[in-house]
């Protein structure tokens, strides 16, 4: 019974450090975090961001059928938009249906990009140059090259935002850990040790 309510209280003391640092460091990580100031760490900092694998940025779209899928290529090889001959067929009831997954401007690395069939096919392609339609395990689809980029060159900025945003608050998230220590030292003068404190750990706000 007695090592039952040790851990209960060893439990108690937890959650209320938890709670502690969730209060103190973990709020409003990302306040301040305006564009202006992204890009200007970016711009401060770019050689840090060089990519540590290819990347490409792409448009596809994922179809059930065959026809559905050279419809959507036909459109754009007859000077049409690709974004307007997207729309065109979401807006059709019967192309419609037969959509299976749409992305616009996203970036992948071979890793992120499925079926892998889809990443070949992407290192292809000139910039601004559509595919034939693409036969997976996941449908058939049509991709559009925006642009690619190397191991090691240096990322466009929107790539890099995230990363540039997560190293802003991990950042913080130490400064004010660190902040906290010491006041809490001088204040008890004692060793503070908080096992829990995390200053990588993701804000579940975000």
């Amino acid at each position: 019974a007695e090592g039952v309510l040790r851990q209960i209280e060893d439990a108690k003391r937890q959650l209320a450090i938890n709670a502690f640092l969730e209060k103190e460091i973990y709020s409003d990580d990302s306040s301040g975090l305006n564009e202006a100031a992204l890009e200007q760490e970016f711009k401060s900092n770019i050689e840090s961001f060089r990519l540590r694998e290819d990347v490409v940025k792409i448009s596809y779209v994922m179809f059930d059928e065959r026809d559905a899928a050279n419809t959507l290529r036909s459109k754009v090889l007859r000077g049409a938009k690709w974004n307007d001959a997207v729309q065109e067929m979401q807006s059709d009831p019967g192309l419609s249906k037969q959509l299976l997954r749409v992305a616009t401007n996203e970036y992948f690395t071979e890793a992120m990009l499925y079926p892998g069939e889809l990443w070949k096919v992407a290192r292809t392609l000139s910039k601004e140059e559509v595919s034939y339609v693409v036969k997976t395990s996941a449908g058939h689809c049509v991709l559009l090259l925006h642009d690619a980029k190397h191991l090691g060159e240096l990322p466009e900025y929107d790539y890099a935002k995230d990363e540039i945003k997560q190293r802003i608050i991990i950042e913080r998230r130490t400064a004010k850990y660190n902040e906290l220590l010491a006041t809490l030292r001088s204040k008890y003068e004692v060793d503070v040790r908080l096992a829990s404190a995390d200053s990588t750990r993701q804000n579940t706000n975000e």
